[in-house]
């Protein structure tokens, strides 16, 4: 974190500037019930508002002064965009500036706490350490006096280690960067260090940044250079007087700084990504921390930076070196130089001492992005293979999972991805003085995950470690798990010799089986064996391979029954077709019924024996039954549905999704027991009450009558017509 060449105050845009001391009555008590409780220090007033929760994904940022206290943002770091997520020391006296931002999450604060040092420069070296609480919105202040000695006691560098849970600020002096670290918690200081550099640093401006294993990454920088150096979590040694504990930092990387500002670089955090991200005043820069290259640039929407901060950690890599039964010389001739390579790195290397035995106390120390191929390699005399055995393993610093390993002086290995708080990876080279008679075996599988049918190839590479012909080489199985039988392990020859550094490969095959399946994993175990010329005989230590199977349990139903409809006295037989559609076994498979709407009660449900154990693919039909009701003659259909469960080889119980039946009611007399009559179809004669058809057809007799009616009424007024005429002429 960095210093700032003016004190300047920098409004934010309308919107974002929080207005103080509008917060009254209730709702500023309720925000200050969670503030952080330091002891010894001095709540704030009201918070102008409550933050929202740390964001361990973003990059936070924060101005020297905003006149009153010091503006914290969120920074979008595609676009430069700052959004305003609070107010640091709200109400400080304006003389104050604030610098060496670090944050951090504990168990009793997971909404995030901001650390910051305030300076005040009318003082001799005094000022406070300000906590700031994402969750309340309030700031805690804890006086401290005699600072760093730094550029007229401004903090230029800060951050919070997760693994100590300390925070560190400094500055510096003479070309050494001096720190302070302080809990976390009350703010006390717990001791200081001095970190040097290997050559002139660029300039006095930067800020650092800590991984998850106490690992330390400085930026210095003037206004056209800067330079990423790494300080190892073991060298970090606390002192309590001045001058303080010096450790030695390694240089990692430079890149180019273009500051119109004239600074250079004064903030430091890693993104989610691992890459380093760097701030001027005016414009925020993203590092690749391996190469120095930097991948992007762009403009702040409001100035005024001073320093930035995050609580994501790096991925890093650590490379050793371990003689664990000592060095093959009774003097320290035996010296191994160790480096990492690749991806844009440099040639990072150092150069064991001494003669101790085990893992040897220079390491290698970079950081690497996910997906990146890092070259570890050893050379030197401790590495002689006349008179050394080297082999390589890395390992998942955090869980100990193997990543990779084999044999040799050289290796390439991918970091991991898909982690979002980094990765560490601890890579050891392990030498061992080289003996007469040694054999080495190494097996493999040509897969690491198998189901019921797949042929498994086993190899068996034996080598000849020693420094004697072994004759009469022979693998032997000494452990196998599989339901099966393991093929005969075939070897190029038979009886088998080798000399000093020859490998062969054997190889056997393994058919998966059910039982393997079910159990969950296949593990093979073996040594090799043979003969030293003066008849002395030698055994490998063992070596396994574990093949493992996914166990997906599953179960399926499918409910019915023959019964086209019902009446009172009528009995529902339900059929149940259960199968396993998994995996795995399943034991003690069985059909729960889950709904019913009948009156009665459905009789127990019965399954065949097969019941007790049913293998993936297979299918069992249960039964049950019910006699219906008067009652049920109330109701338009009986519905029943039901679900099957069994229990998996782990012990996890398994479920089928539900499955239904639906039986109609008939149209009988409800009052009788007995066949009813099916339901009535309207044909196209019925009337509106839906009679039924009789099979008389009266639409012609009808049509008839009615014609004749007609003529017959038309006569008879005819004739009245005339009647009526003659009357009238008489």
């Amino acid at each position: 974190m960095a210093r700032s060449a003016r004190r300047s105050t920098h409004a934010a845009p309308p919107g974002l500037r929080s207005r103080r001391g509008r917060t009254a009555g209730l709702a500023a008590a309720a925000l200050a019930i969670g503030a952080v409780a330091i002891p010894g220090g001095v709540a704030s007033p009201a918070p102008a508002f409550a933050a929202d929760a740390i964001d361990c994904s973003a990059i936070y940022a924060m101005n020297s002064t905003n006149g009153s206290g010091s503006t914290l943002w969120s920074i979008d770091t595609a676009t430069g965009a700052q959004t305003e997520v609070g107010e640091i020391a709200a109400g400080a006296d304006a003389r104050s500036t604030f610098n060496a931002l670090g944050v951090h999450v504990t168990p009793e604060h997971p909404g995030g706490l901001a650390y910051v040092m305030r300076s005040d420069h009318w003082t001799t070296n005094k000022g406070a350490m300000e906590t700031y609480d994402f969750a309340t919105g309030t700031t805690t202040s804890v006086d401290v006096v005699d600072l760093p000695t730094g550029w007229t006691s401004t903090q230029t560098h800060g951050a919070t280690d997760p693994k100590t849970s300390r925070y560190f600020h400094g500055s510096t002096n003479g070309g050494s960067l001096n720190l302070d670290a302080r809990a976390l918690d009350s703010g006390a200081r717990e001791g200081r260090v001095r970190i040097t550099f290997p050559s002139t640093i660029p300039g006095t401006n930067g800020d650092m940044a800590f991984d998850h294993g106490g690992n330390l990454y400085v930026v210095m920088s003037d206004a056209k250079e800067a330079a990423i150096y790494v300080v190892d979590a073991r060298d970090i040694i606390l002192g309590q007087g001045n001058p303080a504990p010096a450790v030695r930092s390694k240089l990692i990387q430079r890149f180019t700084v273009a500051d119109p500002g004239n600074l250079g670089i004064n903030g430091a955090a890693f993104d989610r990504d691992g890459f380093l991200v760097v701030s001027t005043e005016l414009e925020l820069l993203r590092i690749d921390p391996m190469s120095g290259e930097v991948t992007s640039t762009v403009t702040f929407s409001e100035p005024g930076v001073v320093d930035l901060a995050s609580c994501t950690a790096p991925s890093h890599l650590t490379l050793e070196k371990d003689f664990p039964e000592g060095r093959e010389s009774d003097d320290d001739t035996d010296q191994v130089r160790l480096a990492a390579s690749g991806s844009g790195l440099g040639d990072i290397a150092t150069q064991t001492t001494g003669t101790a035995r085990g893992v040897q106390r220079e390491r290698v120390l970079v950081p690497v992005l996910p997906g990146s191929v890092v070259t570890i390699e050893e050379s030197g005399t401790g590495t002689d293979p006349e008179r050394y055995r080297s082999s390589w393993i890395c390992l998942d610093g955090a869980s100990g999972d193997r990543i990779a390993g084999g044999r040799g002086t050289r290796a390439d290995v991918t970091i991991p991805e898909g982690r979002p708080d980094g990765v560490g990876v601890r890579c050891t080279f392990t030498n061992t003085p080289r003996v007469e008679a040694e054999i080495l075996l190494t097996k493999s599988a040509d897969v690491s995950q198998a189901q019921v049918g797949d042929r498994v190839t086993y190899s068996f590479e034996v080598t000849n470690s020693g420094t004697s012909p072994l004759s009469d080489v022979t693998v032997d199985e000494t452990a196998f798990t599989g339901a099966g039988t393991l093929s005969p392990v075939e070897c190029p020859s038979r009886p088998l010799a080798l000399d000093p550094d020859e490998t062969v490969t054997c190889t056997a095959t393994y058919v998966l089986q059910q039982d393997d399946v079910d159990r969950g994993s296949v593990e093979n175990t073996a040594t090799a064996s043979g003969m030293t010329l003066t008849g002395t005989p030698v055994t490998s230590l063992p070596s396994s391979a574990v093949i493992t199977s996914e166990q997906a349990p599953g179960l399926a139903i499918v409910k019915s029954t023959d019964a086209a409809w019902f009446w009172s006295g009528s009995t529902i037989d339900y059929t149940f077709l259960v199968t396993n559609t998994g995996t795995v076994t399943l034991t003690d498979v069985r059909v729960d019924e889950t709904e019913f709407s009948g009156t009665g009660s459905v009789s127990a449900v019965e399954c065949p024996p097969e019941a007790a154990s049913l293998r993936p693919g297979q299918s069992i039909t249960c039964t049950a039954s019910y006699t219906t009701q008067d009652a049920d003659l109330a109701l338009d259909t009986i519905d029943n549905t039901a679900v099957s469960a069994g229990t998996a080889p782990g012990g996890e119980p398994v479920e089928s999704a539900p499955s239904s039946a639906t039986t109609p009611r008939g149209d009988g007399d409800s009052g009788k027991t007995g066949q009813p009559t099916p339901p009535a179809e309207k044909g196209e004669n019925s009337g509106p009450g839906g009679l039924a058809d009789t099979g008389l057809d009266l639409v012609g007799p009808l049509v008839a009558g009615g014609a004749a009616l007609a003529l017959l009424a038309l006569g008879i007024a005819l004739v009245r017509a005339r009647r009526h005429a003659g009357s009238h002429d008489g």
